[in-house]
C-alpha cells in the first residue's frame, strides 16, 4: 500500500469518527428527529443547572429533551423538543426538578393542563422547584442557627412531662371520685335491702309500718303528749303543789 492510500484511509477514519461524535451529540441533545417533534418555548427566571440534552418527562415518561437555552431579557428562554402526541395547553406547567436530592442532574417535568390548546409560538411560564427547595433549606438553616436545638428539645420534653402530669392527676381524681360514688351506692343499696327485709317479715314492725289505723293512732298520741307537755310548762301549778308548812 503506497503512501497516498494510507493517507486516504486515515482521512476516512477521522471523518467517520467525527461523524459518529456529531451524531452522538445530536442524539443526546435531542436535535435528531426534530421533524417528528414539536417545539415549545418556556420562560424561567433561573434554570439552575439545566443543560441542553436533559430529558423532558410527561407524567414520568420521557417524551423529549431540552433543545436550547438562551438568555432573554430578565430571564432564560428554554426551547423544548417534545413528541407530537404530547398535548400542550395554555395552563401546561413546566418545572425543573433534580434527579436526586443529592445530585446535580436535572430534568424538565411537564404537567398537562385542561385549558385551551396553546398556539404555535406560545411561551409557557416555568418554575424551578430545585431553587424553591434550596431556598426552603436555607431558611431552615437560618432558623436553626437562631434557635438552639438543644434548648428547644429540652423545652418540648418538659412540656410533654407537664402535660402527662396533668393527665395523670385528672385520671387519679376521676378514679377517686368514681370509687367514692361506688361506695356510697353500695351503702345505699345495703340500707334499702335491710328495709326491704324488715318489711318482708311477718312481724309487728311490718304491721306498724303498713297499717293505716296504727299510723293514725300514733300521730294522735304524739299530739296529745305534745299538748300535755306544753300545758305543764305554761301552768305548772295545776300539776305541782309545793307546801312549806303543814
Amino acid at each position: 500500500m503506497n503512501r497516498s492510500a494510507r493517507n486516504l484511509l486515515a482521512t476516512l477514519f477521522l471523518l467517520s469518527g467525527v461523524g459518529l461524535a456529531a451524531f452522538a451529540l445530536l442524539w443526546l441533545g435531542g436535535r435528531l428527529g426534530m421533524g417528528t417533534r414539536q417545539l415549545a418555548l418556556v420562560h424561567f427566571k433561573d434554570v439552575s443547572g439545566l443543560r441542553v440534552g436533559d430529558p423532558v418527562e410527561v407524567l414520568g415518561v420521557t417524551k423529549g429533551r431540552v433543545n436550547g437555552i438562551r438568555l432573554n431579557g430578565d430571564g432564560v428562554e428554554v426551547s423544548v423538543a417534545l413528541d407530537r402526541d404530547v398535548s400542550l395547553t395554555t395552563d401546561t406547567r413546566f418545572a425543573i426538578r433534580s434527579v436526586s436530592y443529592l445530585g446535580s442532574d436535572r430534568f424538565l417535568m411537564v404537567v398537562p393542563g385542561n385549558g385551551p390548546p396553546a398556539e404555535p409560538g406560545f411561551t409557557f411560564e416555568g418554575m424551578n422547584q430545585t431553587l424553591d427547595l434550596e431556598a426552603a433549606l436555607a431558611r431552615l438553616e437560618e432558623l436553626l442557627n437562631v434557635v438552639d436545638p438543644t434548648a428547644l428539645t429540652d423545652e418540648l420534653r418538659q412540656t410533654k412531662d407537664d402535660l402527662m402530669g396533668v393527665v395523670r392527676r385528672s385520671l387519679s381524681g376521676i378514679d377517686t371520685g368514681m370509687v367514692f360514688a361506688a361506695l356510697q351506692l353500695q351503702r345505699l343499696a345495703a340500707g334499702i335491702d335491710t328495709i326491704t327485709a324488715l318489711l318482708d317479715q311477718e312481724s309487728s314492725a311490718k304491721r306498724l309500718l303498713t297499717s293505716t289505723e296504727l299510723h293514725d293512732e300514733m300521730l294522735q298520741t304524739t299530739r296529745q303528749l305534745r299538748d300535755l307537755l306544753t300545758d305543764v310548762r305554761e301552768h305548772p301549778e295545776k300539776y305541782f303543789r309545793v307546801r312549806l308548812f303543814r
